[in-house]
């Protein structure tokens, strides 16, 4: 959305601002992922009513979700440039 000019308008920024700006908010979200992702995996939580670990659920709840989100990127249409 921050590099949207259809949201931002003239508010846009430019140069080194923008590229700043961007590098900071790919840092957040590693570090948001990173632990995110640390917190599942350290996980102790057992299924109630058995001895089973949630964290191969986890897992591979996270795996289906990146390959859904993989395979929508690689079927979806792309616009046409008289209409975008």
């Amino acid at each position: 959305m921050m590099n949207s000019r259809k949201l931002m308008g003239d508010n846009l920024m430019t140069g080194g601002k923008r590229i700043a700006a961007n590098i900071v908010m790919v840092l957040a979200i590693a570090v948001a992922t990173y632990g995110c992702g640390l917190s599942l995996w350290m996980s102790t939580m057992k299924i109630p009513g058995t001895e089973q670990s949630v964290r191969p659920f986890l897992l591979a709840l996270v795996i289906g979700f990146v390959a859904l989100a993989v395979v929508v990127q690689l079927v979806r249409k792309k616009p046409d440039a008289d209409t975008a």
